[in-house]
């Protein structure tokens, strides 16, 4: 499998184990993979997928091969890279004697000009249609669920803006699918029988408009519905921009995802029902699969829709040192940059409610659910990371990450701040207080290398 960092290929890799398969993904830095629960239970093959000997390496011996590789956007030429790419990976798979290639491709209108975007999905398709592999192209459009970019595009801009101006495209319709879906049917194709090489387009059981998808998902969270104003002309570059500001996906990534919303996405057929097993609880409708998101742990970190800041530091100290002092935050051995700041921070806390800047922690080794200060822990990966969610009052639902990373001889500390704001005011608040908090991030992660040194 390529692409098993990004968002689908992550969640297929558990899918395929617990139905069986031997899995063996292909990835760039298998550092990335260090803290999936299924790492253990993969080979892996490191190396760049624009590397025929790299690919031969990874697909020599397999019955099917997962393409999930697509820049989207980004640099100018990620389209011919992928074309490239495909071409290779189709050419390695037919000389290794791989049975079925399976991809996601995008689900584009007949008969239309269509963006770069879908261009790019089209013929990546093609090429590995062409490779003498039997191979099942996959045509989705909206993926509904967290992490995924479109959903989060979507969520953002029913959650943070009190209201919408946006071009008429946000009445063309959409034809959604649940990840749920997406999963069953990349993980049925591999067995389809080997003279059905074709594309299948493939879709929730309901075609809305946009408009229509932000009205639902405002429902279903419990949010007033915003109302949307339609202007004549809005460039898809604009509406990036803007999107931006609340959203802070690349501004590239948007536009791709915008200019595919200029016509009708709908599926034009249904075949995948002539091949494949329905889905076990059949197909979710949209607001089905919006209540399964809502209900899905959502965390920041999980998608493109986060704010985020990264503070780091580089020491001379071993990591299992550095280790130790992070370990050691909290309490009477875990002092804080600007204290005054902190207890001020604090006490507007408890006005409001709030557990305040209360201060300790059990002594030993941080574990879930532990209470350090005003943090509660998350999440502990032993030797390399904890993760703290904030007790305090925040318009948003906020992690902290402080992460340890080996360089050399040395290593590097890392806080990685995830926001996912709730509303205007949550936007309000990172920025209002963005200034101040990269100075004291900056500084507390300084603090913790110094007392990991003592």
């Amino acid at each position: 499998m390529t692409g098993v960092t990004g968002y689908i290929g992550a969640q297929l890799v558990p899918r395929l184990l617990a139905d069986g398969w031997r899995v063996r993904v292909l990835t760039r830095d298998a550092g990335r993979l260090r803290d999936e629960p299924w790492v253990d239970d993969v080979e892996i093959v490191v190396g760049d997928a624009q590397d025929r000997a790299v690919l031969d390496e990874a697909t020599l011996g397999v019955d099917a091969a997962w393409f999930l590789i697509h820049s989207m956007s980004g640099a100018r030429d990620y389209a011919a890279r992928d074309r490239e790419i495909a071409g290779s990976f189709g050419a390695s798979c037919s000389a290794n004697g791989v049975s079925r290639i399976v991809y996601l491709g995008g689900l584009y209108p007949d008969h239309a000009k269509l963006s770069p975007h879908l261009v790019s999905r089209r013929q990546v398709g093609d090429i590995l249609l062409d490779s003498g592999v039997p191979t099942a192209v996959l045509q989705a459009g909206i993926v509904v669920g967290v992490g995924s970019v479109s959903y989060d595009l979507l969520r953002t801009m029913a959650e943070a803006l009190p209201a919408l101006v946006a071009p008429d495209w946000i009445d063309h319709l959409v034809q959604p699918i649940s990840i749920e879906d997406v999963l069953h049917y990349l993980v049925a194709a591999a067995d389809l029988p080997p003279d059905v090489s074709r594309a299948f387009d493939i879709g929730g059981p309901d075609a809305l408009s946009y408009r229509d998808l932000l009205h639902v998902y405002a429902e279903e969270a419990g949010l007033r519905r915003r109302p949307i104003v339609t202007v004549p002309v809005l460039l898809p570059r604009t509406t990036a921009l803007a999107a931006g500001i609340v959203a802070p996906v690349p501004t590239s990534l948007v536009s791709a995802l915008v200019a595919s919303l200029a016509h009708d996405m709908v599926c034009r057929e249904n075949d995948i029902t002539d091949h494949l097993p329905e889905p076990p609880e059949r197909r979710l409708t949209f607001r089905e699969a919006v209540v399964r998101a809502l209900e899905s742990p959502d965390e920041p970190g999980d998608g493109p829709a986060d704010l985020e800041d990264v503070r780091t530091v580089d020491t001379a100290l071993p990591a299992d040192e550095l280790w130790r002092g992070v370990e050691a935050i909290g309490g009477t051995a875990g002092a804080y940059p600007f204290a005054p700041l902190w207890w001020v921070r604090g006490t507007v806390d408890r006005l409001l409610g709030g557990p305040g800047f209360a201060m300790g922690r059990e002594d030993g080794a941080l574990g879930r659910g532990d209470v350090v200060d005003f943090w509660t822990v998350d999440r502990v990966v032993p030797g390399r990371s904890v993760r703290l969610r904030p007790r305090m009052k925040i318009p948003g639902r906020t992690l902290v990450d402080l992460t340890v990373e080996p360089i050399g001889a040395g290593s590097r500390l890392v806080i990685r701040t995830s926001f996912r704001p709730r509303g205007a005011i949550g936007i309000v608040y990172w920025y209002g207080f963005l200034p101040g908090h990269v100075v004291l991030f900056q500084r507390w992660a300084q603090q913790l290398a110094n007392g990991a040194a003592v």
